[in-house]
């Protein structure tokens, strides 16, 4: 699928951290999902397993943010012989598990490069609400130390809640008010780089994305094209052998970031519709549901 660069490429990959941001579409909801326009065999296992690896391996991320991962294990088969530590944490309750066939809980990850990085610690959060009940939504958290420049990086996952109704708005305006007070935290507890990268489930307009601007993270596509990315879901759904009952387009996914040391150089432009089909996402080709986003860093220091 032909994608291009936006912004200036660094001329040297070793003062430049690349980091890929990506729903992988979990392999249950991919098979329960109601993808009417995509192949059947598309969503098989098998199929999408080596389409996943190769789609992160071919962009050369230092770090790798996944969101919606029931598989880490068989990644992590696939990643860690080429020089990735990954971790990984389940939903509180996962949506998978409503499936009889399922390959478990569905989850966010993290892996870096280990030749890049030295893992400091990693931890999570499950979000809570205004209230402090919990929610079924958690972030990742994985602090590393960039090799090269001694430079911290605080690496933040997430995946809010999903749906447009009005009482989800607010749930995700609570996940993302929980998220800016934990990024304060760790910014009070030491001298750090943040970099904040997933499915947010919301638009630029609602509150979860401008809370966390208004908290002082800028957006990395933002910063080099302008503008957020056209789209970063774009999928048709109904019963299969009938037409189709819904087609959403929207942009939902994002890297931000906070730091006086790392900037965002260049970022890989989504695919245009002649080339995603009109089948949309996912298709043979491509294994999700969500484009994934690449952003390299300038590193400063």
């Amino acid at each position: 699928m032909k994608r291009l660069w936006s912004g200036e490429l660094p001329a040297d990959s070793s003062d430049c951290l690349t980091v890929l941001q990506w729903n992988i579409l979990a392999q249950t909801l991919g098979e329960v999902g109601d993808f009417c326009l995509c192949p059947e065999e598309a969503l098989g296992w098998d199929h999408r397993r080596q389409l996943l690896v190769q789609e992160i391996l071919s962009h050369k991320a230092d770090i790798v943010c996944l969101e919606e991962v029931d598989c880490f294990e068989e990644l992590s088969s696939g990643l860690h012989p080429l020089g990735y530590a990954g971790i990984w944490v389940p939903k509180p309750v996962s949506p998978c598990l409503k499936f009889e066939k399922n390959m478990g809980p569905d989850g966010n990850a993290i892996f870096f490069s280990r030749e890049k990085f030295s893992l400091i610690k990693s931890y999570h959060h499950i979000l809570r609400l205004e209230d402090g009940a919990n929610t079924n939504s958690t972030v990742l958290i994985c602090e590393v130390e960039h090799l090269k420049s001694g430079e911290v990086i605080t690496i933040l996952v997430t995946h809010l809640k999903a749906k447009e109704s009005p009482e989800f708005i607010e749930e995700r305006k609570n996940q993302s008010s929980d998220i800016c007070k934990l990024v304060k935290e760790i910014k009070i507890q030491k001298k750090t780089n943040i970099i904040l990268a997933g499915d947010f489930n919301a638009s630029m307009e609602e509150p979860a994305y401008q809370l966390v601007r208004k908290a002082g993270m800028s957006s990395a596509y933002e910063s080099v094209l302008g503008a957020e990315p056209e789209y970063t879901t774009w999928k048709v759904r109904g019963q299969r052998g009938s037409p189709p009952e819904s087609e959403k387009k929207r942009t939902i996914d994002f890297v931000f970031y906070d730091s006086d040391v790392i900037k965002p150089a260049a970022v890989l432009q989504v695919p245009d519709e002649a080339e995603i089909g009109p089948g949309r996402l996912p298709n043979m080709e491509f294994p999700s549901d969500h484009m994934l986003l690449v952003v390299k860093f300038d590193i400063l220091s």
